[in-house]
Formats: structure tokens, sequence, C-alpha cells
């Protein structure tokens, strides 16, 4: 087995949807890529993984509610809403002087720059350490 190499058992499951659940600091970049700061401390966002249970569950709901749907396209409104609708579920706070309220979340994830790179954060699975197994 490689140095980088994980050891993975089926008990190493809880302890790696623990870690999405916990999730990431994200340094938030403005549309142009620099990286934002309030004074001399960076806006940061706590996102949790995709893989995490409440991102899940809402990913869960809407392939639920498409499949009880009659029409096949959403439209480009409904995917924005679904879309805002995850990424609220996987942020988890953030560094932002403003209150940490699900209006101000949606706010913020209503920019597409700021919804982007949350969706980002969200796949980088790696970010999410789960300590190796023990067994």
């Amino acid at each position: 087995m490689s140095d980088d190499a994980k050891r993975f058992t089926l008990a190493s499951l809880p302890a790696i949807t623990a870690a999405e659940e916990q999730g990431t600091e994200l340094h938030l970049r403005g549309p142009d890529g620099i990286p934002l700061y309030d004074g001399d401390a960076p806006v940061t966002l706590r996102v949790a993984g995709k893989y995490s249970p409440r991102v899940r569950r809402v990913l869960n709901r809407q392939r639920d509610y498409w499949l009880r749907q009659k029409k096949i396209k959403p439209t480009r409104e409904e995917l924005d809403r679904q879309k805002i609708d995850v990424c609220a579920a996987a942020l988890l706070g953030w560094s932002l002087t403003d209150e940490f309220t699900p209006e101000n979340v949606r706010v913020l994830l209503s920019e597409d720059w700021t919804r982007d790179q949350v969706e980002e954060a969200m796949e980088e699975h790696a970010d999410f350490s789960a300590p190796p197994s023990k067994n």
C-alpha cells in the first residue's frame, strides 16, 4: 500500500459521512477570482459535502418531486431554486458580519458566482478528511 493510500473497511463509512457533515472551509472569491476579505480577515464559508446526510435529504426530496411530476422539462427558475436549496443545505456557517439566517443564505446563494463556489466545495471530497480506519 502506498504512503498516500488510506485503509478502507466498511467500518470507515460512518467517519467518512461524519467528515462530510462537519464540512470544510471555503475562502470566498469574488467573480474575478480574487479572494475576498473583511478587513484583514478572509471571508469564509463552512460547506458540508455532497455526501453529508443534510445534503442527501434535499437531493432525495428533489428527486422524489421530479419523479411525481407530469411535465418532463423543468424551467430555469425551478432549476435555479433547486440549486439554491441544495447549496443552502450545505452551508453550515460563515465569517460574514451579516447574521447567518435562512434569508441571508438565500441572498448570498442567489448570485451565480457564490453558488458555483459552494457547489465546487461540496464536490471536493478530498477536503473532507475522515480519520483512517483503525481496523
